[in-house]
């Protein structure tokens, strides 16, 4: 993909969201991942571009894009925070001034980045991918509806055998793909540990009707103040380190905001598919000093923790 071609779908993937931003009949199942891919992804792709940082691999280029977009969303939210009510705008976390200011910042964004590269430079190439690596980088799909079903089921006063199956099947997975591990290519790994990660923490976060945990719950109220004032502020409780995270009070508006997502599924469901990518960046750190196949075992030793998917 060319620099050119990634600013036209950034600015394209922004304008549709701004629509969809106002238009609650759409369904959020579609808007949340296309949230995540246009106002995180896409936009820390054109910062990385931007900030002319190169990784030296695809899995770290994904990682920072990642990383940066998420940044610029807690940066960007704290900023129009402080600085619209100086303008009069007595809620600077609603959905216009949310969509105004992250459309401009992907414009000028891209306007720079044409700029400086005419839009011939490449982002980043793919290699054909073989037979072996295409069915073990996708059958973890299994794993995710297995995630969601057996939480649905238990939750209408069913068995766990879904939810059981899925976790034997986790681990009949890992043994085959790392006696496998010659026969596939390298981001099969990366694919496997995000989507079994985030089928791990949706088997948990998705039992119950509503938010499940311990801190959660307070953090969950951090939050609707914030939603509700569309504006935070640290006054709000003065005394709570809680109240101190812009990444459960700002972020999750912006999330809430944008997409038309019940309040409770950004902290059962949206932070659930962020959270999934740091196995991934476990896995990224742990190849630069281990050897292959060996690296997803140290990242997937990681997830594989009940600390992961209750807890974390």
């Amino acid at each position: 993909m060319t620099i050119r071609k990634l600013c036209i779908i950034s600015i394209a993937l922004m304008l549709a969201l701004t629509a969809a931003a106002f238009t609650p009949s759409i369904s959020p199942w579609i808007l949340v991942p296309v949230a995540l891919i246009g106002i995180v992804f896409l936009p820390g792709c054109l910062l990385m571009v931007n900030l002319k940082i190169a990784p030296p691999n695809r899995l770290e280029y994904l990682l920072y894009s990642f990383g940066l977009g998420l940044g610029l969303l807690l940066l960007g939210g704290l900023v129009i925070n402080w600085v619209l009510p100086y303008a009069g705008v007595l809620h600077p976390l609603a959905a216009l001034p949310l969509v105004a200011f992250f459309d401009i910042v992907v414009a000028l964004l891209s306007w720079n980045a044409c700029r400086a590269d005419g839009g011939s430079s490449a982002v980043m190439h793919w290699k054909p991918a073989n037979a072996a690596s295409w069915f073990f980088g996708l059958f973890p799909l299994v794993f995710l509806v297995l995630s969601v079903l057996g939480s649905q089921v238990l939750n209408d006063s069913g068995t766990g055998v879904l939810t059981l199956f899925m976790l034997f099947g986790v681990a009949a997975y890992v043994i085959a793909l790392t006696l496998c591990r010659r026969s596939v290519q390298g981001w099969v790994y990366a694919s496997a540990l995000y989507l079994i990660g985030l089928s791990l923490l949706l088997m948990y976060s998705l039992r119950s009707a509503h938010i499940l945990g311990w801190d959660i719950n307070l953090e969950y109220q951090m939050f609707q103040m914030t939603l509700q004032n569309l504006m935070w502020k640290m006054s709000y409780y003065p005394s709570l380190d809680y109240n101190a995270c812009v990444s459960i009070t700002i972020l999750p508006t912006i999330f809430a905001k944008l997409t038309n997502i019940s309040p409770e599924y950004v902290f059962k469901l949206v932070f659930q598919v962020l959270f999934a990518a740091v196995p991934v960046a476990v896995f990224a750190f742990a190849r630069r000093y281990l050897k292959e196949g060996i690296d997803f075992l140290a990242a997937f030793l990681f997830l594989s923790q009940t600390w992961f998917f209750e807890q974390m």
